[in-house]
């Protein structure tokens, strides 16, 4: 079960015998832009494992990675982004 609002993404976890309910905050799980392409500002995606453009969707993408990775303790290798939609076209 999912909340959205502009403040943040309330996400409700279940554990075996405990429900918990953690919060996004974008403020909170901004990554900092740390490593320059030529002269342009990237992220280190943890997901793809390589340098991304920092736009404000890729902050914001970034930004819900690294609470999936820390909040949730979902691990960065079972995360996709950018996954292309021809991937799920039915045949």
């Amino acid at each position: 079960m999912s909340l959205i609002n502009t403040n943040a993404v309330t996400t409700r976890t279940s554990n075996l015998a405990t429900h918990r309910t953690t919060a996004f905050s974008l403020s909170k799980h901004r990554r900092s832009a740390v490593y320059r392409r030529g002269e342009q500002p990237c992220y280190e995606c943890q997901a793809r494992k390589k340098l991304i453009l920092q736009t404000s969707e890729e902050e914001v993408r970034q930004a819900f990675i690294h609470f999936l990775i820390t909040e949730l303790g979902i691990p960065a290798e079972c995360i996709e982004a950018e996954v292309p939609m021809a991937r799920f076209l039915q045949r």
